[in-house]
């Protein structure tokens, strides 16, 4: 993993936001004092507000999901591939 794998961030309300839907980027990102070295980092080039790192489900996780919701409404789901 490297820097280039944070290619999603947003800065809002002086919050600086990663955005990853990959569960090892998002486990590395926030183990241990990783988010205060981040902040730290981010600190040093002048800015001062909180880290965020938020993990989104993959295309793949949404559409099991649905699958599961439906089945739970009773519904036979195939899927055709």
């Amino acid at each position: 993993m490297a820097c280039g794998d944070i290619v999603n961030v947003e800065i809002k309300e002086n919050n600086f936001i990663i955005i990853t839907d990959e569960q090892i980027l998002y486990d590395t990102l926030t183990d241990n004092s990783n988010p205060q070295l981040i902040k730290q980092a981010l600190n040093l080039q002048g800015f001062d507000g909180e880290i965020i790192i938020n993990r989104t489900l993959k295309q793949n996780e949404l559409v099991a999901q649905d699958i599961e919701k439906l089945k739970n409404f009773g519904l036979n789901v195939k899927i055709f591939q």
